[in-house]
């Protein structure tokens, strides 16, 4: 048997997980050569690069050759620990085409519903719980994403990577379109004496925490809250039908709080809607490619 040597033998040991991220990074890398005279801050972002490939390395030789329960969770979900960087980075990336699409659909919602519904919905139910309870769903995004995970993760082990791969190539794809087709949404399109949200408890200075630790001007069309929180139920539905009825009306009220705190326009909803189910089947597929099958990721046979 021929020993495996150098970058054959890195590729060897990378999770599919491992392998989606290196290609998002080389693609957006090649985004990123061509249109440097117009992105600020290059050399940040090709070492941001260069950081995150080593420690997908470094992960992925801890779980190769020291396989271990903490190794293999930890070998699944930096990647969802990773997404908030690759979000705000489409910032960096989305302007050096086009300038923000936002006239669009503002005009949009005004043809389809006759006013602006991120103002009247929360100008018509100012109530503090009508705020807390709408923050809430939309506060609890930012958990659907592990529960998916420890739901596949528990109810069906050797199917996590796959769950996880899907989720992971499903965000890179709308990260994609928001490099390509910005839009900033209400919150940063909106006169700042318009941006305002009624008052609520715990959940809604959540959200605002959140906001002003990670937000950026970026990722409005289409709604990947909508998006992702549909490929969400999808995989969790799978394995786990009584948390997919938690989930579902938890989901339901993440969509109107989208609009609601002003995060998107109403079209951006639709639009996730729509495109969740072409998104997830475009992931299955680049999930069926040669490259990023786990038959050459041996690991969990060692830890069995």
């Amino acid at each position: 048997m021929v020993q495996k040597r150098g970058l054959a033998k890195i590729i060897s040991i990378l999770s599919p997980v491992d392998k989606i991220i290196i290609t998002y990074a080389f693609v957006t890398a090649l985004w990123i050569i061509v249109f440097s005279a117009r992105i600020e801050h290059v050399g940040s972002l090709f070492l941001a690069r260069a950081g995150i490939i080593g420690f997908i390395v470094l992960v992925a030789s801890w779980h190769h050759y020291r396989p271990s329960t903490v190794s293999d969770v930890v070998h699944h979900i930096y990647a969802l620990l990773l997404l908030s960087y690759w979000y705000g980075e489409t910032y960096a990336l989305n302007q050096v085409l086009f300038t923000p699409f936002d006239d669009w659909f503002k005009n949009a919602d005004q043809w389809i519903f006759g006013c602006q519904p991120s103002l009247e919905f929360s100008a018509r139910f100012p109530q503090p719980w009508v705020s807390e309870l709408l923050n809430f769903g939309y506060f609890s995004y930012f958990f659907m994403n592990l529960t998916t995970f420890l739901v596949v993760y528990i109810k069906k082990r050797e199917e996590a990577m796959k769950a996880v791969f899907l989720v992971i190539t499903s965000f890179f794809l709308y990260y994609l379109i928001f490099i390509l087709f910005p839009v900033v949404g209400p919150q940063f399109w909106l006169p700042e004496s318009l941006r305002s949200v009624p008052e609520g408890y715990l959940f809604q200075k959540g959200v605002l925490l959140i906001q002003w630790m990670g937000e950026v001007p970026t990722g409005a069309f289409p709604s990947s809250h909508v998006g992702l929180t549909i490929i969400f139920l999808l995989i969790t539905r799978k394995y786990s039908k009584r948390v997919f009825n938690y989930m579902l009306p938890v989901a339901i009220i993440l969509m109107m709080a989208t609009v609601y705190i002003k995060a998107h326009y109403a079209v951006d909803v639709f639009a996730g809607m729509i495109t969740s189910l072409f998104i997830f089947s475009l992931a299955k597929k680049i999930y069926a490619i040669p490259f990023f099958q786990e038959k050459n990721f041996p690991v969990l046979k060692k830890m069995n």
